[in-house]
C-alpha cells in the first residue's frame, strides 16, 4: 500500500499484472524469484518504452529514457521514504490485505481495494442488473417479449462483432507476419493504432451498423 499512498507518478494495474503472471506474455524479472521462492514482497517495476530493444544487443542502460528513469526515481524515493516514516514496518502483518484489486487514474491517483471488496461490488453490480432487467421485463410495455427478444438480439450483435473483430484482427496479423514484418509496428504507437485500432474499431461500427438495418429496418434508434 505504500506505492498506493507515496507514488509520485502512479502507473499501476491489476489486469496488467494477472496477464503477466498468466505467462501469455513469454517475459519475466528477478522480482518473481523474490516472490515465488523468498515469500518476499515488494514492488515490480519494468520500463516500456522502447519494448522492440528488449532481450537484443541493443538492450542497453543508455537507451533507457532520462525522463523514465526520474520518474521511476521519484516514485521509489517517495515510497522508500513513506515506509521509513510509517508504521507499517513495525508489524506489517497487521496491514495485509490479500490480492488486491488496483489501477492508477490518468497517473494521479490509484485506487486499491481488497480482492474480496471487489467480489462483493461484483456481486452487487450484477444482482442490480438482474434486478433491472426483470423489472423491464415485467413492464406492461414488454408485450410479447419484445424488449427480451431486443435483449438477446443487442448481445448477440455484441458478441459478435467481438469474434469478427478478433478475426479482423487476427487476419492482419497473419498478413503482416507473412510479409517477414510482423514487428515493424511495434517501435511506433500510433502505427499500431492505425493498423489495428483503426481496423478493430471500423469492424465494430461495421457490424452494429449492418445489424442496425436488418432489424430496424430504415427506422432510427
Amino acid at each position: 500500500m505504500a506505492y498506493v499512498h507515496a507514488a509520485k507518478h502512479p502507473f499501476a494495474s491489476v489486469v496488467g499484472q494477472e496477464v503477466f503472471q498468466s505467462g501469455v506474455i513469454p517475459s519475466d524479472t528477478d522480482f518473481r524469484i523474490y516472490r515465488d521462492f523468498g515469500n518476499i514482497p515488494g514492488i515490480d517495476l519494468a520500463f516500456i518504452e522502447n519494448g522492440f530493444l528488449y532481450h537484443t544487443k541493443y538492450d542497453t542502460s543508455d537507451r533507457i529514457l532520462t525522463d523514465s528513469i526520474q520518474r521511476a526515481g521519484d516514485n521509489i524515493l517517495a515510497v522508500l521514504k513513506h515506509l521509513v516514516m510509517s508504521e507499517e514496518l513495525a508489524d506489517s502483518s497487521e496491514y495485509r490485505h490479500g490480492n488486491m484489486v488496483f489501477f492508477d487514474l490518468l497517473g494521479m491517483v490509484v485506487v486499491a481495494y481488497p480482492a474480496r471488496v471487489g467480489t462483493i461490488i461484483n456481486y452487487m453490480t450484477a444482482m442490480a442488473t438482474f434486478l433491472y432487467l426483470f423489472r423491464k421485463c415485467s413492464h406492461p410495455s414488454n408485450v410479447g417479449g419484445r424488449y427480451v427478444k431486443e435483449l438477446a438480439y443487442a448481445t448477440a450483435v455484441v458478441i459478435l462483432s467481438w469474434l469478427v473483430t478478433l478475426l479482423t484482427v487476427l487476419i492482419i496479423a497473419l498478413v503482416v507476419s507473412l510479409t517477414g514484418r510482423s514487428m515493424f509496428w511495434y517501435n511506433d504507437f500510433y502505427t499500431c493504432i492505425f493498423m489495428y485500432g483503426s481496423a478493430a474499431t471500423g469492424t465494430m461500427v461495421l457490424i452494429h451498423t449492418l445489424a442496425k438495418n436488418l432489424y430496424y429496418g430504415s427506422k432510427d434508434i
